[in-house]
């Protein structure tokens, strides 16, 4: 619930998404997970640790993750 908050309140900070595709990633939600992802890339698209995750869950849901093309 938190990081549902966060991401209302910090919408252009990619923390809050990358953490909540986190949670939902834990629990097997891999689309949720994904979107959150997607969104944390789309605002820091050189970060990391959100360029990590959103490909791993691309490779998890069996896409060919642009991200990786770069």
């Amino acid at each position: 619930r938190e990081f549902r908050t966060a991401q209302e309140l910090l919408p252009r900070n990619p923390e809050p998404h990358n953490n909540l595709g986190l949670v939902y990633e834990t629990t097997d939600q891999l689309d949720k997970a994904a979107e959150c992802y997607a969104r944390a890339w789309s605002l820091a698209p050189e970060h990391p640790e959100v360029i990590g995750n959103y490909a791993r869950i691309l490779v998890r849901r069996e896409e060919q993750p642009d991200l990786v093309r770069r």
